[in-house]
Formats: C-alpha cells, sequence, structure tokens
C-alpha cells in the first residue's frame, strides 16, 4: 500500500464514511430522524416548536438546531411531557436549542462520554436543566438556563469536565458538581439563584469520591433568591444567600472569581454534618472538607444577613452571629486560603496560608484531557448499569435527593420487583411532600424490570 493511500486509512479510522444528514422542520418529528440516523449522522433541526421527548440511545449523534433570523427550535413539552432530550450513546452532541417546559430534566446524558453540550437555552424543566451524569470527557459551555427546581447544571459522577461560559439564573442551584472529579468551571456567571456554584461529595452513591475542580474566574453574584426546591429533598437545604458551597467537597480550588452581594456568605466550607436528610452514614465516603485552596478571589459584601440555617451554624460552632466573604463550620484538614486579608472570615481558625506561588493558570481544559484507562467504566450487569447511570440522580441510600431512600423503596416493594418496574414505567404522584417523578418508559421494560430487581437486591 501506497505512503498516501496508508495516511488516508489512518484519517479515516473509526470516521463513518458516509455520514448524513437528516434534516427536520416543523410539522416533522425529530425523534423520527433520530431513529433513522445511523453513528456519525447528524440531525438537523431547522427553526419553528417541536413539542416531543427525544431519546437517543445510539453513539456518535449530532442533534444540530438550526437559528435562522434570530428564530431557534424550540422543544416544549407543555409542562405534561418528562424529559426534553436524553442520550445515552456516547460521542453525543447537542447545540442550537431552546428548551422548555419538561416536568423532569433539559438535556440528560446516562453514561455516556465523548458529550459536547452547547449553546442552549433551557428554562423551566423541572428537576435539572443539563444534567450529565457518569460520563467521562464532557463538555458544557455557552448555555444560558432558568427556572430550574434543583441545579440549572448538574454534573454528577463525571470526569473530566469543562463547565465555561454559561449563565444560570433564578434556579435553586445554579451549577452543582457532584461526586466528580477532574473539572474546570470557569468564567461562568451565576446570579440570583438560592446557592450559586455547589461542589458536594455525598454519601450513598455509586462513586464515593471527588477530587480535582477548579472554580475559576467566575461571577457569583446576589444569589439570594428564596430557596424553592421539594421540601424535603436535598437541594432544599441550601441556604438562600450562598456564592459558592463546598459540602464535604476535597481537593477544590478556588481562584480569582468575583463574589459579592451573596447574603449568607461568599464561600461556605462544610462537612456531612450540615445535612439533616441524612438517615444512614456511608463508611466510604470522608465526611470532611479536604485539600482546598481558596486563592486571589475579589469578595464584595457577602454575609451581611444570613439565612437562619447558616445562623444556627455560626451559633454551634462558637462563631460570630454573622456571615462572612468565607466561613466554615465542621471538619476539615489541609486547607487553605491566600494571606493578604482580603476577605472577612469566620472559622477559618485550621486554615493554613496557601503558598505564594498557587495557581491553575497552567490549566486550560479539563476536556480535553482523555479520561485514562483507570476510569472506564467496569462492566455492569443490565439492572445495576441502569441504576448507575439514571436512577442513582434522585434514589440512593442513607439519604433523600430528589425522591425516597434506597431503603424506603426497599421496604415498600420487598419482593415484588414488577411493582417497581410498573411503577416507573407509569409513575403517579402517590406522595404530598415528593414532587412527580418522570416516567423511565424510555428505558423499556426489560431493563425496568433489571433494575427493579437489582434495587430488592442490594
Amino acid at each position: 500500500m501506497m505512503k498516501w493511500q496508508s495516511a488516508i486509512v489512518v484519517l479515516l479510522a473509526g470516521t463513518p464514511l458516509w455520514a448524513a444528514i437528516h434534516v427536520v422542520k416543523p410539522g416533522s418529528s425529530i425523534q423520527k430522524a433520530v431513529d433513522k440516523a445511523q453513528p456519525g449522522d447528524t440531525v438537523q433541526v431547522w427553526p419553528g416548536e417541536y413539542k416531543e421527548s427525544v431519546v437517543v440511545d445510539k453513539p456518535k449523534i449530532k442533534l444540530q438546531g438550526v437559528i435562522k433570523d434570530g428564530k431557534w427550535p424550540i422543544l416544549n413539552g407543555e409542562n405534561t411531557k418528562n424529559d426534553g432530550v436524553i442520550a445515552s450513546g456516547s460521542g453525543f452532541h447537542i447545540e442550537n436549542f431552546h428548551i422548555h417546559h419538561y416536568k423532569g430534566n433539559g438535556v440528560m446524558t446516562q453514561a455516556a462520554d465523548d458529550v459536547v453540550i452547547r449553546h442552549l437555552i433551557v428554562a423551566d424543566t423541572g428537576i435539572y436543566g443539563i444534567y450529565p451524569t457518569r460520563g467521562n470527557n464532557v463538555l458544557v459551555e455557552d448555555t444560558v438556563s432558568w427556572g430550574i427546581a434543583d441545579a440549572a447544571i448538574y454534573i454528577g459522577m463525571c470526569n473530566y469536565v469543562d463547565v465555561r461560559r454559561n449563565e444560570v439564573f433564578q434556579n435553586v442551584a445554579g451549577i452543582e458538581i457532584e461526586n466528580s472529579h477532574h473539572v474546570l468551571v470557569e468564567e461562568n456567571l451565576a446570579h440570583n439563584n438560592s446557592g450559586g456554584i455547589l461542589v458536594f461529595t455525598l454519601p450513598g452513591l455509586p462513586v464515593k469520591t471527588g477530587d480535582d475542580v477548579i472554580l475559576r474566574r467566575n461571577f457569583v453574584v446576589n444569589n439570594n433568591l428564596a430557596n424553592f426546591g421539594a421540601p424535603g429533598s436535598l437541594v432544599a437545604s441550601v441556604p438562600p444567600g450562598s456564592g459558592i458551597i463546598l459540602l464535604a467537597a476535597d481537593g477544590v480550588k478556588i481562584e480569582d472569581n468575583i463574589i459579592r452581594e451573596n447574603k449568607s456568605g461568599g464561600i461556605i466550607f462544610t462537612d456531612l454534618t450540615y445535612m439533616d436528610s441524612s438517615t444512614a452514614p456511608d463508611a466510604d465516603t470522608d465526611p470532611s472538607f479536604d485539600n482546598n485552596q481558596v486563592l486571589g478571589n475579589l469578595f464584595f459584601h457577602n454575609g451581611y444577613s444570613p439565612d437562619n440555617k447558616v445562623r444556627l451554624l455560626l451559633i454551634a460552632t462558637k462563631f460570630a452571629f454573622k456571615g462572612a466573604d468565607v466561613m466554615a463550620t465542621g471538619k476539615g484538614k489541609k486547607n487553605c486560603i491566600q494571606a493578604g486579608g482580603r476577605a472577612s472570615h469566620v472559622g477559618l481558625k485550621e486554615f493554613g496560608a496557601c503558598p505564594t506561588n498557587a495557581t491553575t493558570n497552567s490549566l486550560t481544559s479539563m476536556y480535553a484531557q482523555k479520561a485514562p484507562v483507570s476510569y472506564e467504566k467496569k462492566k455492569m450487569e443490565p439492572g445495576e448499569q441502569v441504576y448507575v447511570a439514571v436512577c442513582s440522580g434522585c434514589h440512593v441510600k442513607g439519604l433523600r435527593r430528589v425522591g425516597p431512600a434506597v431503603e424506603e423503596i426497599q421496604k415498600k416493594y420487598a419482593g415484588n420487583p414488577q411493582g417497581i418496574a410498573d411503577f416507573a414505567f407509569y409513575p403517579k404522584k402517590v406522595r404530598s411532600d415528593y414532587p412527580a417523578m418522570p416516567s423511565q418508559g424510555h428505558l423499556g421494560r426489560a431493563k425496568l424490570k433489571a433494575v427493579a430487581e437489582y434495587l430488592l437486591e442490594n
């Protein structure tokens, strides 16, 4: 074979030779185009309104909206449909859509790697706006989200992620990073949420740790919105007025952000004792906040009127009855704050001074760093795979997140996996203090039965 022929073979390796573009215009179905598409194809959607939910269960599919004369393709759930887009295939790419009025989520990816989510408007989509879970190499950029009752952008159990240049406002949580590793959150605007940016390490999840998260050059401003999360859910415990919260978070660097006008506090460090909704400890999750750095931020007028829960924390730890730019309650070790006295602070007695040369400036992207083999997902039985990728977003052991804890489900449905599967396919609201569960019918009855059996056996 000649050299030029070899070069072409290398160039095209893994790339479909006949990638197609499937054009969708108003009156046609996006889902039908996705069903016809083959890996490597693009589904191109023209401006107009599409009242459907879209499920992408094959790899390397691109959903590309066309914006023409300022008009967008709009996915409208009419407040009756569950999710805007759900994708489980790796290599998924979505851009240029306005997604609103869904009961569950705007865009959700389930155990998909190499995901790009960009240039979206997401509003009033129930629990989460943009929701990648259990994926490696994820990019979320240049989106606007508001009106979400949990997190506008939620990164759950993911590795090697960039969240950059997004605007989030009028949500309970603006951006939430949970039990994830190697995440860059940069140049975002988080304003008028209950909590601006959250970094949590929670018990009960399949992934037990979180580490190496960078919050850099964000604007975290005026996050004083009354918390409208479902009563009793985890997110309902986020105190209004919180700029940045680190809950049992490890290895977080907070650098060069502008943090101002957050009435409960600019940055709040706390351990798992903060959680009053936990029903059981998790021996595999460290409850403290460790190895975090606060570097070179600009603070102005934070902590001037703390929420009652923050006040109780301050009283319980014998601190002053006021908030601050930076505060810490509970146990943590090897944390530091840059010297210089530019921030008011409370409870930082155990914090050291960060090294003068500490900075994250040499890092340009996490997403662009290919996840190593150690981050490949272990092989799982179908039931465990569905639980980890889908169900653990709302149901975990020992803790109420959005829905009941796993133990409650096990008690109610003991010996009856078919009852769980049937309910998940056709859910109905049965508890006034819980939000209605979105249907998981897109998973199919076989997978629902498998995950029901897994839940009852583990």
